[in-house]
């Protein structure tokens, strides 16, 4: 019966910061022991007194849900059901559900002009980090490096700002962006952002889930693949495919899906189509990032 603890806690993003630490803990923790999967729900907003009790009330949003201990491992989640609802797979370890809330009162970014705000977050380790989340931004003069590059300009066009594989530790890959608020829309590890969005989005890194070899036909005779290294992740490493390697380069999903493609042919008839359809699709979204980053920089060259 597993030990399950419950907490609440808020992230203050930088454009707010007023004074103290940017992680407060809402109301204090609580652990149970559970039977079986474990539940939690988080309203959308709490009502909080930033930096001290005395403090106007504002209002912390949530954000998203961190997994530790879980049978699934470590995870992020935002459910978007009522009471952003969750319900957590268990085995013997402990497991640490914690519900983060982004405050939403006061403050500005300093600048005048509209700005995205970026932050990331180690899932691991269940905390915000500095270090910029972003690798790059097209086009690239819309990337703020005025202070610690989290900022991306938006009074002139939209962007698109691709995440670094990985900060701090790393053996935290990226996992996903969360766009917490303004209009940007996460593509992969591609964060889309229209034109004057103020938005704030978060980009979160785990620890990648070690791959086991899928089965095909209820037989042993479908192993086939193996992902290694990064390539999940647009890192360098490769596929094992029926124990033959296909290299990866780095930075690459368009040639990760297509090692994916190629490696396919050596599958069971059965599987071989699903696999080389996704296969392509993901090939097909990355040549249409490409593009859109070619395109940018080309205005850019021009100006």
């Amino acid at each position: 019966m597993p030990n399950v603890t419950t907490q609440y806690r808020m992230f203050v993003p930088r454009r707010r910061r007023i004074s103290g630490g940017s992680m407060i803990d809402l109301v204090p923790s609580w652990s149970n022991l559970v039977t079986g999967d474990a539940h939690g729900s988080a309203p959308d907003t709490i009502e909080v007194h930033y930096p001290t009790p005395q403090a106007d009330a504002h209002e912390a949003n949530f954000a998203f849900w961190s997994i530790l201990g879980s049978s699934d491992g470590e995870y992020t989640d935002r459910p978007g059901t009522p009471g952003n609802a969750i319900t957590v797979h268990t085995d013997t370890a402990p497991v640490t559900m914690t519900a983060w809330y982004v405050y939403a009162g006061g403050g500005g970014n300093g600048t005048g002009q509209p700005e995205l705000e970026t932050d990331a977050f180690l899932v691991d380790q269940n905390t915000f980090v500095d270090p910029t989340p972003i690798q790059s931004v097209a086009p690239p003069d819309a990337w703020d490096h005025s202070d610690v590059s989290e900022f991306v300009f938006t009074a002139n066009e939209a962007s698109d700002v691709f995440a670094l594989d990985t900060v701090v530790d790393p053996a935290e890959h990226f996992e996903k962006w969360y766009a917490l608020e303004g209009g940007s829309v996460p593509a992969g590890q591609t964060l889309q952002v229209p034109k004057n969005d103020n938005g704030i989005a978060i980009a979160t890194y785990r620890i990648p889930p070690v791959a086991q070899p899928p089965k095909f036909g209820g037989s042993d005779e479908g192993v086939v693949g193996i992902v290694v290294g990064g390539v999940s992740f647009d890192g360098g490493g490769g596929i094992i495919v029926n124990g033959h390697y296909h290299p990866v380069p780095p930075w690459s999903p368009f040639l990760a899906a297509m090692a994916v493609y190629e490696a396919a042919t050596a599958l069971p008839r059965e599987s071989r189509g699903k696999v080389q359809t996704e296969a392509l699709r993901a090939i097909v979204h990355a040549a249409q990032t490409m593009e859109k980053q070619v395109q940018a920089k080309a205005a850019t060259a021009v100006r």
